[in-house]
């Protein structure tokens, strides 16, 4: 269950799995890496309500090369659509 269609988890779970493929690393060695054991890191990839210290998500994301808050998703931008493109944004009268 270590792929990317396969996992139950939530949208963290799914960057943590996203980002740990595109570095190449097994569970064990970003486990490793992140000096948490590797049926944590499974849990944190698979809960529905994962819930990792502020400690946790740091030393993963330094382990995965990546930001922490790219990892929790804060660095995600969601794309400005005119209102006159999308109905339901549209002001009711």
């Amino acid at each position: 269950m270590d792929t990317l269609t396969e996992h139950g988890g939530t949208d963290l779970g799914r960057r943590i799995l996203d980002y740990r493929h595109r570095a190449g690393l097994s569970r064990e060695e970003a486990a490793r890496r992140a000096s948490m054991a590797p049926s944590y890191l499974k849990y944190l990839e698979t809960s529905p309500s994962p819930n990792p210290s502020p400690s946790a998500l740091a030393r993963l994301a330094d382990a995965l090369g990546v930001s922490t808050g790219a990892l929790v998703g804060a660095t995600l931008q969601m794309p400005a659509v005119a209102s006159a493109q999308n109905p339901l944004l549209r002001p009711t009268l």
